[in-house]
Order: structure tokens, then C-alpha cells, then sequence
């Protein structure tokens, strides 16, 4: 399927046209939009898609349904007058999986409470109140952590105001996400703008407020859908999709790329070619959340559908391209994908490089991929090679992502052509390749550079049989659906800040820690030795927080015998619990007594992290050797 006859019939008005009609979906009784897993919006969105993939001459179209935790939002607001009689009422947004206040609504003072930290909140009349903190996403902990301190201290309801560069900059936006949080009292957003008015009353008088949020959440059903188009190879598939879940209307994340799906199956149907594989269309429910209470709760349709709805697409599914909130302000085309495909997508898009660079200034790059923060991850993880194109930075994702700014615009059919345009190549030269165009040794390459040999042997770790493992397959040519599958779960992981990583990679990095404390306290040095500790995760938590907010959202979160752990389960590294060893630094007066006692809790973990390590390593070999086989 050659590239030149299917972009002449690509139409970014029609794109754009699709885009905006699924943008102006939302729940019923809303203003504000959403669409969210299991939702009346979502609900309404799904029956829209299936009926345009109809339309165009999708065939084989079908819906695939499953379970969720439905998240209802029809809008919030939150009145109060100041001590001079003015009358204030801000409209608001709450986060997916948080419950609302009931039909009564909430009355009760409002209470500054900085941050939501222990210390700050300690001295605080938190009992009954309404908490106002400000939330900054480039901090350590999501949402729950300062929302569970509060509720601790006995607040009733949690009102969240934007701060920092990275989310949310915008002044007068509303915020919304994934709430991944206890769902016992409500958790609203107010603009920056609104927050910084109520920020300034509380300095010099007490609020009474009125606060109502109307937010239904039950179980329910959201959907996955699919049509294709026919290729010579009925059981072989190439996979285009985007989500069609949303907060508020959600224009670019994701409507765009349902318009650039559906846009792209048009302009095949009209070309008249046949494509080699089979091309499968794909729009995923529930991707922005679909499960409450769990530190996973996203990218629910995606992990359904390749774990549970259609486990044989493992087999059958030789490329995944996903759309999802490509940034229209990216000076650079930035494409994630699986290592094994690194190669391929460099060629094809080196010889369109000149085009690339007139709508992209600095050309393109080819990263690893993207996260767990988009439905390709899923799909990566059962073995099938994926792409995300289009998120390179961006200022409007600092200011306008997941917020009631993310509407259509003119602008936006620019940035329609241009997506539909890349993945359309990388759909084209892909199907027209000889072979699957894979190379397994790119991961295996990877992964072998993320080891530290000279750390793992100086810890009397052998690692003879992993060299011998990886050499072998380093010498291995082709590449089969069934390697890649168990290659990617043999050496991938995610940490618990969500990032994919390869094994070992965080336990080492935990032994360098601790050897580094260790060091310093034979120095003397206590403080290096403090400043060092703050590099484990979940430190500040530690620091900041009750043992009870730690507990729940740094163990049980990620204890799948206590949480429902969704995508994550059996591949999360669990962070380093070493509250222990900060108890023991908290005290005054070291003596050599109590280094003593440091550098015992330091022996222990390192043993604890250096027989998890043995654990992969012989859990890796055994894979890889049954590979070879």
C-alpha cells in the first residue's frame, strides 16, 4: 500500500469536521462537557463513532464491551460571601473516581491549609472544614497523598488550586485527571485565577461556603470499537486507534485523533488499494480512568482489550500506531515507539525529512516509549511494536491540557493534515515492507546498557548466565510475535512514578543510594548523608506526611493482594520502604551508637534489594533461555 496513492485522498476538513462533533459530546445535564468511562458523554460518543465508521465503509464493525467504574461529573460550584457582603460563586471541576457532595451539598468554613502537610495542617481547626491547597504536579506525590492527610485531620471536602509551570498554567482553566485516590470526600479544582481571590480573603477573615458537586459514581460499561478494512492478510493486522474518553471537551485529548483515525480509514476506502495486512481501526473507551481507588486506574480499554477482549491479537497484530494529544505548538515531531522499530521509523521518515522540517522547525526525533500514560502501553507490553507521534514540548500542554481551554480552533486543521500525514507514511511503508521491519536486539541492546556490571558483581551478584543469555540472542536474526511478547515482560518494568523501565535498573539505582549514605556516614558527614536519602522515592511523603497517607498510596497501593493493580500488576517495581531509616536519621546527636544502628538498617535493605535482583535475574535467564529454545 503505497503512501503517494492514499495521501491525496486525505481531508483534514473531514478530519476536523469528525473531531468537533465528537467535541461537543459531553453527559447529560452537563455544561461542561466530559465524557468519561461508562459515562451518558462517553456513552453517546461511543454510538457516534460506530455509526461514522459505518458511514465511511468500515467493515467488520463492532463494539467490545467491559466493565468500569462509571464517573458521572455535570458540574460543581462553590458560593460564599466575604465580611463585607460581596457574594462570590465559582463555577469547578473535580477529578475521575472522586465522589461529589450529594444532592445537600456541603456548608462549612474554609480553612488555608497551605500544601495539605502534617506540619503545616497540625495546628489547623481541620474538623468539618473545607480544605483550600495548592496542588503542584511536578511535586513527588499525585493528588491523594495531601487529600488523605486532610481527611485524616477530619476535613469534609478538599478544594485544589493550580500551581507550578507543568499543568494547568493557564489562569482562568479549570483542571481535571485521574483522581487515583481514596474516594471518601471530594476533591474539586477552581481556576488560579478565582483560587488566588479566595487565597487572599482567607488571609484576613473566615469563609462560610457552600459547595455542590454534582457527581454520580456506579458500575458500568464502557466500550472499545472497532471496524477494518480487508487486506491480503486476513489474519495479520496493522492497528491505527485513539480514545474517544474525555475531560470537559476534550478537542485534543483525544477528539483529534478519532478525526485523524477515521480521516485515514476514509482516504484508504477512497484510494481503492489494498493494503498487504489487514488495517484495524480502533477507538478505546475508558482511557483517561476506569477504576476508583487504584494507583492504576487509567488506560483501563486498551489493557482490556489486548489482556481480556482479544488476547489473540498478541499473535496477530504486527504494528500498533496510536493518536493521542498531539501538541499543536511542538517545534519538534517527537516519536515514541518500541525500540524494535527504531530503525524502520528513522528511514521512513528520513525521506520525508525536508516536508517534516516546514511544519516541525527542528525535524523529527525517535524516542523510546512514550509510558504508561497512553493506550500504546498495553500493547507494547504484550509484544506488539508501537508508535505515539506528536507529544514533543509544548507550552500549550503546560497550559491548556485536561482543562475546559482544550476546545477546537481554526488552527487545529493544520495540525489535523500534518498527523494524518505522518502516520498515514508510517501506516504505508510499514505494509509495504517485505518483512515485519523488527529488530528484537534493539531492546536486548538497551537493556544491556541499563546494567551495572561493576555494581552487581562488586554486591557478589553473578551475572555469567544473563551475558551468556543476551550474547545469544544479540546473535539471533529474525524476529517472531511470540519472542517479542516475552522478550518485553522479561526485561521491561514500570517504577512508581509510571515510567517504563528495564529490570534492575531501579534496584540498582537503590543499592547507589544506600552505598552513598553508607559512605558518608564513615566520613562523618551527616547531612551528604541526609541529602542522599531524599533521592529515594517516597521520601518527602515520609518527611511531610502521616505514616497512614505512606501506608496507602506507597504499599497497600501497590499490594495486589489489598488494590486492584490493572496493567500494573507484576510489573511494578515496589519504591523502597525506608521509613526505618528515616525514623533513625530524624534523631538529634549522632554517636557512633546510632551510625551503628543506620548502617545495620543500610545492610538490611541493601540485602532485601539484592535478593529482589538474584529474583529477576534468575526469573530473566529463564525466560530468555526459553526463548533460545
Amino acid at each position: 500500500m503505497k503512501y503517494c496513492k492514499v495521501c491525496g485522498y486525505l481531508d483534514s476538513q473531514y478530519g476536523c469536521e469528525t473531531a468537533s462533533k465528537l467535541s461537543g459530546i459531553g453527559n447529560e445535564n452537563s455544561l461542561m462537557g466530559f465524557r468519561n468511562a461508562g459515562s451518558t458523554g462517553e456513552k453517546k460518543a461511543a454510538m457516534y463513532i460506530e455509526d461514522e465508521m459505518r458511514k465511511i465503509g468500515l467493515k467488520n464493525v463492532n463494539r467490545y464491551p467491559f466493565e468500569v467504574d462509571s464517573w458521572e461529573f455535570r458540574g460543581a460550584v462553590i458560593e460564599f460571601s466575604d465580611r463585607k457582603g460581596f457574594e462570590y460563586s465559582y463555577a469547578l471541576s473535580s477529578f475521575a473516581g472522586l465522589p461529589g457532595t450529594g444532592s445537600n451539598g456541603i456548608s462549612a468554613h474554609m480553612v488555608d491549609a497551605g500544601y495539605g502537610t502534617y506540619d503545616e495542617c497540625k495546628d489547623l481547626d481541620l474538623k468539618g472544614a473545607v480544605a483550600f491547597i495548592r496542588l503542584d504536579m511536578d511535586r513527588e506525590y499525585w493528588l491523594g497523598v495531601p487529600v488523605y492527610q486532610l481527611e485524616l485531620m477530619g476535613a469534609v471536602a478538599v478544594i485544589t488550586v493550580m500551581e507550578g509551570d507543568s499543568y494547568g498554567k493557564y489562569n482562568r482553566a479549570l483542571n481535571s485527571a485521574n483522581g487515583a485516590a481514596r474516594t471518601s470526600i471530594p476533591v474539586l479544582n477552581i481556576s488560579r485565577e478565582n483560587g488566588h481571590t479566595i487565597e487572599a480573603l482567607l488571609k484576613n477573615q473566615v469563609l462560610e461556603v457552600d459547595l455542590k458537586a454534582d457527581i454520580t459514581i456506579s458500575k458500568g460499561e464502557s466500550c472499545n470499537i472497532t471496524g477494518s478494512i480487508p487486506g491480503q492478510l486476513s489474519d495479520r493486522y496493522i492497528l491505527l486507534g485513539a480514545h474517544y474518553d474525555g475531560y470537559f471537551n476534550a478537542y485534543i485529548d483525544d477528539a483529534l485523533g478519532i478525526g485523524a483515525v477515521l480521516n485515514i480509514a476514509q482516504a484508504i476506502l477512497r484510494s481503492g488499494v489494498i493494503p498487504k495486512y489487514t488495517i484495524v481501526f480502533i477507538a478505546h473507551g475508558a482511557e483517561e480512568f476506569g477504576v476508583c481507588d487504584s494507583h492504576y486506574d487509567w488506560c483501563i480499554g486498551s489493557w482490556k482489550q489486548i489482556t481480556q477482549l482479544k488476547p489473540d491479537w498478541k499473535e496477530k497484530v504486527r504494528l500498533f500506531l496510536n493518536i493521542d494529544a498531539a501538541n499543536p505548538d511542538s517545534k519538534e515531531l517527537l516519536v515514541q515507539a518500541s525500540p524494535q522499530i527504531h530503525h524502520f521509523l528513522n528511514k521512513c521518515l528520513a525521506q520525508k525529512e525536508d516536508e517534516i522540517k516546514r511544519e516541525w522547525r527542528y525535524g523529527f526525533k525517535v524516542n523510546d516509549v512514550n509510558g504508561t500514560w497512553s493506550d500504546d502501553f498495553s500493547y507494547y507490553m504484550a509484544g506488539i511494536p508501537v508508535v505515539i507521534a506528536g507529544r514533543g514540548k509544548s507550552e500549550w500542554r503546560n497550559k491548556y491540557y485536561h482543562t475546559d481551554f482544550d476546545t477546537n480552533e481554526s488552527l487545529y486543521q493544520v495540525l489535523m493534515k500534518n498527523i494524518s500525514e505522518i502516520y498515514s507514511l508510517i501506516l504505508c511503508e510499514y505494509d509495504e515492507a517485505e518483512d515485519a521491519p523488527v529488530d528484537v536486539n534493539e531492546e536486548v541492546l538497551m537493556f544491556e546498557n541499563t546494567l551495572d556490571k561493576d555494581l552487581l558483581k562488586g554486591e557478589g551478584i553473578d551475572i555469567g548466565r544473563l551475558d551468556n543469555q543476551i550474547a545469544a540472542l544479540k546473535a539471533r536474526n529474525g524476529f517472531s510475535a511470540y519472542m517479542s511478547n516475552n522478550l518485553i515482560k522479561a526485561i521491561r518494568a514500570i517504577d512508581f512514578d509510571d515510567n517504563i523501565i528495564f529490570k534492575l535498573e531501579e534496584k540498582q539505582k537503590n543499592i547507589k543510594i544506600l552505598n552513598k549514605i553508607s559512605q558518608h556516614l564513615k566520613e562523618g558527614d551527616f547531612e551528604e548523608a541526609l541529602m542522599a536519602m531524599k533521592m529515594f522515592c517516597g521520601n518527602s511523603v515520609i518527611e511531610h506526611f502521616q505514616d497512614e497517607v505512606y501506608q496507602y498510596y506507597y504499599v497497600d497501593a501497590v499490594d495486589d493482594s489489598k488494590k486492584p493493580l490493572q496493567w500494573g500488576f507484576g510489573i511494578i517495581e515496589k519504591p523502597l520502604d525506608i521509613r526505618r531509616l528515616f525514623r533513625v536519621f530524624k534523631r538529634n546527636d549522632f554517636d557512633n551508637v546510632r551510625t551503628n544502628e543506620v548502617q545495620e538498617e543500610i545492610r538490611n535493605l541493601k540485602n532485601k534489594e539484592i535478593e529482589i535482583i538474584k529474583n529477576h535475574l534468575k526469573n530473566t535467564v529463564k525466560t530468555l533461555e526459553a526463548l533460545m529454545m
